[in-house]
């Protein structure tokens, strides 16, 4: 899996009013209709002081109910230690027919803090590990107890949980990343800023403010 530094690609440019210029060129490399970007700029450079308050504000958002359950899923070796774990069918969206799965039940709700133009991030909250028996203070340090039992050939047992936990979708019978369930909130959440935002165009555009790794 390719880190964060090894999907991105900087694109120097400059802006003259409405127009985008790449700094070593006159235009900017041809780029996929649609991709989605950061624009990371000196807030000095920001005319309107309210734009630079309202990219930065914060709001915490529900994010998945209480007694929801979850599952993380686990790259075991042998010999491998099992116990408890459940295999995953096919329909748990890029994982494979069989892949094992650790079962999580939350405890409480799970809230993402939305922080203006930032990548949101999970706050924390209790969750319960059955196969452990035991409740942990938030989904973080839920996968890392789960990696440290079922995975001790790891030299790290931190992960990505927007990336190793899913979440189940009733209506599409299908389980997904907790990954996906952040980016289908984004829109909802970008609406709100760019209401709220006067000077920033109202309409959604081909480059967003948010990280959507």
């Amino acid at each position: 899996m390719q880190s964060i530094e090894e999907r991105h690609v900087v694109i120097p440019v400059r802006i003259f009013g409405e127009k985008i210029v790449f700094l070593y060129g006159d235009s900017v490399p041809e780029i996929e209709k649609g991709a989605f970007a950061d624009l990371i700029i000196d807030r000095a450079m920001l005319i309107n002081e309210e734009d630079v308050k309202k990219l930065n504000e914060k709001r915490k958002v529900p994010f998945l109910n209480k007694n929801h359950m979850l599952r993380a899923y686990m790259t075991l070796e042998l010999p491998a230690v099992t116990d408890g774990l459940v295999k995953a069918g096919n329909n748990m969206e890029g994982l494979g027919e069989g892949t094992s799965c650790a079962p999580i039940k939350l405890e409480e709700v799970q809230f993402l803090l939305m922080r203006g133009s930032k990548t949101p991030r999970l706050m924390g909250g209790r969750c319960y590990l059955p196969t452990l028996k035991k409740s942990v203070e938030s989904l973080n340090e839920a996968y890392t107890e789960l990696s440290t039992h079922y995975e001790p050939w790891r030299k790290s047992h931190t992960g990505n949980v927007f990336r190793r936990i899913y979440y189940y979708d009733e209506q599409l019978k299908t389980w997904f990343s907790l990954g996906h369930r952040r980016r289908m909130m984004f829109p909802l959440y970008e609406k709100r800023l760019s209401r709220k935002t006067n000077s920033l165009s109202a309409q959604p555009s081909e480059t967003t403010l948010f990280d959507r790794s």
